[in-house]
């Protein structure tokens, strides 16, 4: 019976798996939520979500446009040391705009949300 059940949930783990990759139904939100209630942090309060320092933009995208996406961890934002400014056309993209890149980036961090960060040195040496 118990190798039924399991043989069951496998079978059961794998469909919805499968399904949801094809469906994009997977609870994220949900997930997310009960993570929150679970862990009793207040993630929004150690984040910078102010945008009144940055200038938001558009870009016009040409043959010669080049668009960069970077992927860390969220502790790799405003941690470091501030006081760098771009010299090209960098820019950050925060809750569906563009913005000119500049320190304190916009949405990371670990609790520290006004340092510094890479990738405005990054997007310059990417430019480069």
């Amino acid at each position: 019976m118990k190798k039924y059940v399991l043989l069951i949930l496998l079978l059961f783990s794998f469909l919805f798996g499968v399904s949801a990759g094809f469906y994009k139904h997977f609870p994220f939100s949900v997930l997310w939520d009960i993570k929150l209630l679970l862990s009793n942090k207040d993630y929004e309060s150690k984040r910078n979500f102010d945008t009144s320092i940055h200038t938001e933009t558009t870009i016009t995208v040409s043959d010669s446009t080049g668009i960069y996406i970077t992927y860390g961890q969220s502790n790799a934002l405003n941690s470091g040391q501030i006081g760098y400014d771009i010299k090209s056309e960098v820019y950050q993209f925060f809750k569906n705009k563009v913005y000119f890149y500049k320190d304190p980036s916009l949405g990371g961090g670990s609790g520290v949300i006004d340092g510094g960060s890479v990738w405005g040195m990054v997007g310059d040496k990417l430019i480069e």
